[in-house]
């Protein structure tokens, strides 16, 4: 059953001609997110459109970006509005971790919090690393 999910999902991502392109990440991380949690084919296809909705509104964000930057008029108002913009690219991933927990079972979202994504710690400390195997994020 697990296989099928996966192959679902799979052939999903694969096969909708027009959709949202997802970046290579995202599909990595779907598929990631079907086999460890045993996603129903409910629940990868949800997912699945829930990051399609995203990446096109994250897309428009960034075609905004590009526009202000390439034909923006002076640099004062690049400066002003590249960050609002990117603020709400930010607001946007966070509404979709969001949506995503609510569409997971209480089982699957300990496994996803435990496992897959876990929390930032509330420690600062510096270096790309995995937080799942860091000492300070794991406490």
């Amino acid at each position: 059953m697990r296989l099928v999910t996966l192959l679902t999902l799979l052939a999903a991502i694969v096969s909708f001609p027009i959709r949202a392109q997802l970046p290579g990440q995202d599909e990595r991380f779907l598929l990631e997110l079907t086999s460890k949690l045993s996603l129903s084919e409910d629940q990868a296809l949800h997912i699945l459109a829930l990051y399609e909705g995203v990446q096109v509104r994250l897309d428009s964000l960034d075609t905004e970006i590009a526009k202000l930057q390439q034909y923006g008029e002076d640099e004062a108002s690049i400066s002003r509005l590249v960050p609002i913009l990117s603020q709400k690219k930010k607001d946007e991933r966070e509404m979709r971790e969001l949506k995503l927990k609510s569409l997971l079972a209480p089982s699957q979202l300990l496994v996803y919090e435990g496992q897959i994504k876990p929390t930032k710690p509330a420690v600062l400390h510096f270096g790309i690393h995995d937080r799942m195997y860091c000492n300070v994020c794991v406490k």
